[in-house]
């Protein structure tokens, strides 16, 4: 049986862990402390984006976004929260 790939781009971000995963079928998740919030299936030559919204402090809330998009032979993963960049990494 072929190993399936899996990539994941994970971050610390104001007391929350923040992941976005995807693997060698196509399928996308964004979860916010082990929990999965959004998922999706990875727009063939488009991008995919996954949101959610996370209480990083006491009634401080934070829109984060998870942003896949295929280039070619690499797949490029994005985290954003409130419009910042926190993580970006490019898999072959």
């Amino acid at each position: 049986m072929a190993e399936r790939l899996k990539h994941t781009l994970s971050t610390h971000y104001r007391g929350a862990d923040l992941e976005l995963t995807f693997d060698g079928e196509g399928h996308v998740s964004l979860l916010i402390n082990g929990i999965t919030r959004q998922s999706a299936d990875l727009e063939t030559g488009g991008t995919t984006r996954l949101s959610s919204t996370v209480q990083t402090d006491y009634e401080w809330h934070e829109f984060v976004e998870g942003i896949v998009q295929p280039q070619g032979n690499t797949i490029e993963a994005v985290l954003i929260a409130n419009n910042a960049e926190l993580a970006r990494q490019t898999y072959a």
